[in-house]
This record gives C-alpha cells, structure tokens and sequence, in this order.
C-alpha cells in the first residue's frame, strides 16, 4: 500500500469501523438504559406497528376487565336484594302458615297481619330503591286502577293486569326499561294485546268495545356491558327476568289484609311469590357466571398479548449486554489502531528528512 499525505485508507477504515462500533454500542446502551429494544420507529417500523396495535388492544381489555367487575357489583347488588326478599318472602308464608292455625284468636292472627303488612311494604321498598350507581335495578313500570283481565306481550314475555271497568284503561305493571311509551288500550271487558321487537312496539290488537283508556307504559330491555376491546364484543342481561311477576305479587300482599279465612290462599300466594323470586335469581347467577367466564377469558387473553407484545419491544438483557461488552472492544480496538495508523503518516516525514 502506498504513502500518502492526502489520503489515508487506513485510516478512513479504521473511522468509519469505529464510527460504526460507536453506534452499535449507542444503541445497545439506549436498550439496555430503557428496557425496549423498539425506542423508535427506526428500530422495528413493522414491528412498533404491530406492538403498536396490540397495547392498544391490551389497554381496551384492561378497561374491559375493570367493565365485568362493576357489572358483577351491580347483579351482586340485585342479586343481594332478592336474597333479603327471599327472607321476607320466607317469614311472610310462616305467618301466614300459622294464621291458618285455629288455634290462634282473631286478636292474634291480626297482630300476624300487622306484620304481614309490614314485610308486604318492606318488599315493595326494596323493589323500587334498589339501584346501583343511581341505577333502579328491581323497580318496574306502575299502571294504576283495576278492573278487567288484559294482557301484554313485552319483548317475548307476557304481563298480565287489568282494565278499569270505566276508563278501560289498563291496569298492572310491566317490566322495567330504558324508555317509555304510550299505549292505548280499548275495552272493558276486553283483551288488548301489544307485540313489542328490540324495545319498539311493532303491532297493537285492540277489541273493539265501548271504551278506551290510554296507559304510560316501561318497555321491557336490558343492561348491556361492554366486555370486550372491540365494539363486538358486549354482554346484554336482562335484570328484569321474572320481576313483573315478583312485583305483580308484592302488590298483591300489600292489598290483601291477612286473615284466618284467607291464611291457606296467602300460603299460597307466597309459595308463587317466593318461586318466582328464585327464578330471578336463578337468571341473575347466570349472568353473574358467565361475567365470571368472560373475564378468566380476558385474562388469558391480556397475558398472552402482553407476553407479545414483550417479544417484539423488551430489550433481551443478556443479548445487549453482550453486545455492549463487544462493541466496546471494538471501540477501544478502533482508537487504538486509529494511533497506529497516524503514526504510520509519521513516516512520510523520516522519508523527506
């Protein structure tokens, strides 16, 4: 190789190694300083892309995790209520087992009443304050007066009431929703049916007869929840399963005075009430199960796409550590053969001299 003043090829190798040594061990310093072998789009464009798309998926399943557990606290809370209901219910059928005993006197069976009528207001207290974040989750939709049989069909389950023999108007509860709507209701003595599909009324049958009534009416729908990342992915439970009848039967007891002639109906009546209030239970454990599935399921599925997402971005320690160590030596090789090449251009001067 020949002796040159101007130009160095020894020397621009040796920088242009070093150069390169220097970046690489830059670089290994960013990864091993910050955690992430991804710092930049420069790093890993496709994979900061796609690391990108599954936090994103990962956050979305963590707010969806948080989701289910206010969704459980709140069918906890109904479930709850209708647990101390089932206790009233219990001791509303012992009292009135024990009205149907003649051994008892009228002074006693009325103090049974006096009690029986307490729970009655008791049950009907817990139907329309119970709520969850100043949502009512038990309390139905109230039609007022009484009269003749009616019937109404709500989002495939059927409520039964009455018609005021002079209004016509229809008498009952329906179950509870998210919105209301007016209903007009014709007849005394006769049965109008409404056929309601995803919360709107789509057909009214009405008999035709002498008078009519107009009625506000719940529709019935339920709670959605949001128990997924993507908009897919929601859970819709209907709290309302059942509660027209519950709430049909508390109304009932509140207006039936308790007595020896009447106890073995009342005995009855409670049987019907209590059974129903199972089966509202019964729904909300569903519920609450599946809620319990969906949200093992999220879990399984933040771990494996945190574990990814980990594969693509986390720095591995031992690899840059390694690296560092390597492009170190490199370095300090560079300098030190970058020394010996100036002072092979010290030669050019003992040549002239």
């Amino acid at each position: 190789m020949s002796l040159s003043v101007q130009t160095s090829y020894a020397s621009l190798v040796t920088q242009n190694s070093l150069s390169s040594a220097n970046d690489k061990l830059t670089t290994a310093m960013e990864r091993l300083s910050t955690g992430y072998q991804v710092n930049s789009s420069a790093d890993d464009a496709a994979g900061l892309s796609i690391a990108t798309r599954m936090q994103s998926e990962s956050d979305g399943i963590d707010v969806a995790t948080d989701n289910i557990d206010d969704a459980s606290s709140m069918l906890s809370t109904a479930d709850g209520a209708m647990d101390e209901m089932t206790d009233i219910v219990g001791r509303m059928k012992d009292l009135a087992t024990s009205a149907a005993n003649g051994t008892y006197s009228d002074d006693d069976v009325s103090a049974m009443n006096d009690e029986y009528s307490e729970l009655a207001d008791e049950l009907a207290s817990v139907m329309v304050n119970t709520s969850f974040g100043g949502t009512s989750l038990l309390d139905t939709g109230t039609l007022t007066t009484d009269g003749d049989d009616y019937a109404s069909t709500v989002g495939g389950g059927t409520g039964t009431g009455t018609f005021d023999p002079t209004t016509g108007a229809p008498v009952g509860k329906l179950a509870a929703s998210d919105s209301t709507t007016t209903t007009t209701y014709s007849g005394t003595q006769a049965t109008a049916v409404t056929t309601y599909a995803n919360g709107n009324a789509v057909t009214t049958s009405t008999a035709d007869t002498t008078a009519a009534g107009t009625a506000t009416t719940k529709e019935e729908g339920g709670v959605t929840f949001q128990v997924g990342a993507s908009a897919s992915e929601t859970l819709t439970v209907d709290i309302s399963t059942n509660l027209q009848a519950v709430a049909d039967g508390i109304a009932k007891a509140q207006t039936t005075e308790l007595t020896a002639d009447n106890a073995t109906s009342q005995i009855t009546a409670m049987e019907d009430l209590l059974s129903n209030v199972t089966d509202t239970r019964s729904s909300l454990g569903a519920s609450m199960n599946r809620l319990d599935y969906a949200s093992e399921n999220l879990t399984n599925m933040q771990e494996n796409t945190d574990t990814a997402i980990g594969n693509i971005m986390d720095a591995d320690y031992a690899s840059e550590t390694a690296e560092m160590s390597k492009q170190e030596l490199l370095e300090q090789a560079g300098m030190s053969v970058l020394s010996g090449v100036s002072q092979m251009q010290s030669l050019i001067t003992n040549l002239l001299g």
